[in-house]
């Protein structure tokens, strides 16, 4: 009988040791815990959120417009945060619809920085008549935000006459080519490719292209044209596809034939011979190719490189301003940078601002404004700081230098910007404590402003009371079922991995990294990676290919792409990379959450 006790004791122990491994949370879990539900409960029942006012718009270049123009549809937002809601184009079966670029403005008065952001579309209608855009709605932060509806006419246009002539050109009635601007650049140096395509009749369906892969060059796609060329007095209706190229690496790129297939209608005139074989014969489908091209990268001189180059390529002009000549101690007064011309806008860095000991300065603010009108690259970008004045007196702020390459001249420049004078007085001392209180925001909301204080609601304790007392525990005892990993044993493995996709991608960036190369490296795995874990597949031949087939927003698929260029720009810039990895980062986990909420 003993021994029979004893063993079922010692099975009895067993089995709470195994219990106690199979569940054991140590004592710091549960601070961790607690600690977790606190910090969560805090920031939904106990910080303050100020909604900010949108306004949104919709214009067009024109309201009558011949059917197969070009007409430019422009939709932006203005506001007071640098964040923007989702955009939803809505159904325009009237329109083929091509994305034109973005475009940011952020201008800065009083310490307050107010956003505007466009997006901008080229429509060309299909059909003559009167067709409607209508009202885009959008809901942000509580409210719903609409556009007015657009009326366009569009009128057919008159016809060409054809010469008429006996001989037939069947031979020479379509053909294509592709051509780059020039066989030679520099590293950075946007190249223009152009593929046309020629037709003197029209096709029974929409052709079919096979461009060369430009995979190991940053891309920037144009709107497409349709016009009409005569070539030896004969009139052919020309399409053309143009894309900007910007090289990343040095070398020789061999690009093979471009093709295209086309089915073709073989309408003869009347007065041909074999008028009836060709009538019968019609409908044939073809391959069209073109020649092979060669474009031979090369490196940036060393010879009269400036020491404050930062790898920035183009035909640039700089120009600065500051909003008032006359302020204060303690008065705010924004210095504004704005760099223009033709080039890679998006690659444009930041100037070298000049410490100034008697001035308080905050973080510099940018925004860009990328133009592809007249088929270049093209557009400013401004970068913005407030400079609060610390004494009285006469204050200067010296003339700030910049420095790029000019691949048309083949040589380094450095422009200047004036210098500028400001009187500053002496401020009252009642204004002094408002001079204190002047701090910066959090990145994501970057201006200045006073703290004001969070009106209390008299009833608000007692409307919520059941609310305050149960959410502190169930976020507890949620927070304790993941730590036992309850939710792996009831959801299959794919769920979980979709889930917890921001989780990993968020531990993933927050890992020590050598150097700001290595992490624009890791940026871009991490991004892949979460597109795959929240869409199931394995991995991605092309994100912008692979976002569009869930996401019927372009303007974000092309937000993305475009981050995605940018992280390789960073990554295999020529140049020392000095850009802020913790800007980076947060604007990487800002898209990855726009991402979780599409896909």
């Amino acid at each position: 009988m003993l021994e029979e006790n004893g063993k079922r004791k010692g099975r009895k122990v067993e089995r709470r040791k195994e219990i106690n491994l199979k569940f054991k949370i140590s004592r710091s879990d549960i601070f961790k815990s607690l600690f977790l539900l606190f910090t969560i409960y805090h920031s939904l029942f106990t910080v303050p959120i100020y909604a900010q006012d949108l306004k949104i718009s919709a214009r067009v270049s024109s309201k009558r417009v011949v059917l197969g123009e070009q007409l430019k549809f422009t939709i932006s937002f203005e506001g007071g945060s640098l964040r923007l809601p989702h955009l939803k184009l809505p159904e325009l079966p009237g329109f083929d619809i091509y994305s034109s670029g973005t475009s940011q403005n952020v201008s800065i008065i009083n310490g307050k920085i107010t956003s505007t952001f466009e997006y901008n579309y080229v429509l060309v209608p299909k059909k003559a008549g009167k067709l409607k855009i209508p009202s885009l709605s959008i809901n942000y932060k509580g409210k719903t935000y609409t556009t007015q509806p657009i009326e366009i006419e569009v009128i057919q246009g008159t016809p060409q006459p054809q010469a008429k002539t006996k001989q037939r050109l069947v031979e020479k009635s379509f053909f294509a080519e592709q051509k780059f601007n020039k066989t030679t650049c520099y590293i950075g140096e946007p190249v223009y490719y152009t593929f046309s395509f020629y037709a003197d009749r029209m096709l029974a369906r929409n052709p079919s292209v096979n461009l060369p892969d430009f995979s190991n060059f940053i891309t920037e796609n144009f709107p497409p044209r349709n016009y009409q060329k005569i070539i030896s007095g004969k009139r052919y209706f020309v399409s053309e596809l143009k894309i900007a190229l910007i090289p990343i690496k040095e070398g020789t790129y061999r690009f093979p034939q471009a093709s295209l297939t086309i089915q073709e209608w073989s309408f003869p005139s009347f007065f041909d011979e074999d008028f009836f074989s060709d009538f019968f014969g019609g409908g044939r489908s073809k391959t069209l190719t073109t020649q092979p091209l060669v474009l031979k990268v090369i490196p940036l001189p060393e010879n009269g490189k400036p020491a404050n180059y930062k790898g920035d390529i183009g035909n640039f002009k700089i120009k600065a301003k500051i909003d008032k000549r006359k302020l204060k101690v303690g008065e705010p007064v924004t210095l504004s940078i704005k760099i223009y011309g033709e080039g890679n806008i998006s690659s444009i860095s930041q100037p070298d601002f000049p410490v100034l000991p008697n001035f308080k300065q905050y973080e510099v603010i940018s925004s860009k404004k990328i133009k592809k009108e007249n088929y270049v690259l093209a557009g400013e970008k401004t970068f913005q700081t407030i400079l609060v004045p610390g004494i009285s007196g006469e204050l200067k702020i010296p003339s700030i230098k910049y420095s790029f390459f000019n691949p048309q001249k083949k040589k380094y420049q450095t422009l200047s910007t004036e210098e500028f004078s400001i009187k500053v007085f002496p401020s009252p001392k009642e204004k002094k404590e408002t001079i204190l209180s002047l701090k910066e925001i959090s990145r994501d909301i970057r201006y200045l402003a006073e703290v004001k204080k969070l009106k209390k609601s008299s009833n608000s304790l007692d409307e919520n009371f059941i609310e305050f007392l149960i959410a502190p525990w169930l976020l507890f005892f949620v927070f304790l079922a993941f730590k036992l990993k309850f939710f792996e044993k009831l959801l299959p493995k794919s769920y979980i991995t979709r889930k917890s996709a921001f989780l990993k991608a968020k531990s993933e960036l927050d890992k020590k990294v050598v150097d700001n190369r290595e992490f624009f490296e890791r940026a871009e795995k991490v991004l892949k990676k979460f597109i795959c874990d929240r869409m199931g597949i394995e991995k991605i031949d092309s994100i912008e290919r692979t976002l569009s087939q869930k996401i019927p927003d372009k303007s974000f698929v092309e937000k993305t792409v475009n981050f995605v260029k940018r992280l390789q720009t960073l990554r295999f810039s020529t140049t020392p990379v000095e850009t802020d990895v913790q800007k980076t980062k947060e604007e990487l986990l800002e898209l990855l959450g726009e991402l979780q909420r599409w896909i």
